[in-house]
């Protein structure tokens, strides 16, 4: 694993797309430096043409960026082409990525894009083979490691353990886990007989974590947790944290995804995280 100790600490950063109009990221790089570490940067392959220019001045500035991509698919017709590749590769080297993340899920269906209604993947032997192969194709392409992030889900479809998933799939792509709190909650209320789940996961390979506001919603099956980025951290989410940053021995940083929140409330959700979750 000696790819992944060699990985920089980036700290506490915010999530943002070319899309997000709030929080305005900029205008918290310039007023907090110190809460606003890195900025996670969620991509497309058609965006490689703009982004230079659109993050010109962050580049020069010495911004340090995740690019965080959001269409590698499951999908086993949706094998990704070698210009997306090749444009997710630009990417990663303007944005000086020091890692790619994503949620494992289906992204495509029938070449259409599902966008935040992705499809989490199912636990199977099956999904974990394309996963696999997904993997080391992107990692290959790339030459960074691409962190593979459980996903959330309203239903768990499967046999396998989302433990025992994730431990496998870093193990044989020979990658490390981002570790999202929120999803993570929501598979432990999907699946409550996997009551040991954190003990399985692979903790020692995380690198990056996630954590958001989220909902509890009433559905026809039961309550369900939706991460949905957008109202506050419940308190349950921010008990898991504190519990499992102690046992992240490899974490390299913590990234609050805030998309539509207001600048002061971000403000004081990192002041808060900065305190739980020290990093050197």
């Amino acid at each position: 694993m000696g790819a992944l100790d060699d990985l920089p600490t980036l700290g506490i950063g915010i999530s943002t797309s070319l899309h997000v109009r709030r929080p305005d990221f900029r205008s918290l790089l310039r007023a907090y430096p110190r809460l606003v570490q890195f900025v996670e940067f969620a991509v497309e392959h058609g965006e490689a043409d703009v982004l230079p220019a659109r993050l010109a001045a962050e580049l020069a500035a010495g911004v340090r960026f995740v690019a965080h991509p959001i269409e590698l698919s499951l999908d086993p017709d949706a094998t990704p082409a070698p210009g997306e590749l090749a444009a997710l590769r630009a990417i990663v080297r303007l944005l000086g990525s020091p890692w790619t993340p994503q949620d494992i899920g289906t992204w495509l269906w029938n070449g259409e894009h599902l966008g935040g209604g992705f499809i989490p993947c199912s636990l199977t032997r099956e999904a974990l083979a394309v996963a696999c192969d997904r993997v080391r194709a992107v990692q290959d392409a790339t030459g960074v490691p691409f962190l593979v992030e459980n996903p959330p889900f309203a239903e768990v479809v499967g046999p396998m353990g989302l433990g025992e998933f994730f431990s496998e799939l870093c193990d044989r792509a020979q990658t490390g886990m981002l570790l999202d709190v929120g999803h993570l909650l929501s598979y432990q209320l999907a699946r409550p007989g996997d009551a040991g789940v954190a003990d399985q996961l692979p903790l020692d390979r995380v690198i990056e974590v996630h954590i958001a506001g989220g909902a509890w919603i009433e559905t026809a099956d039961g309550v369900v947790f939706w991460d949905n980025h957008g109202g506050e951290i419940v308190p349950e989410a921010r008990r898991l944290l504190a519990q499992l940053w102690p046992r992240l021995p490899r974490v390299r940083a913590l990234c609050f995804e805030c998309e539509m929140r207001p600048d002061d409330r971000v403000v004081a959700e990192l002041s808060a995280l900065h305190a739980l979750c020290p990093l050197p």
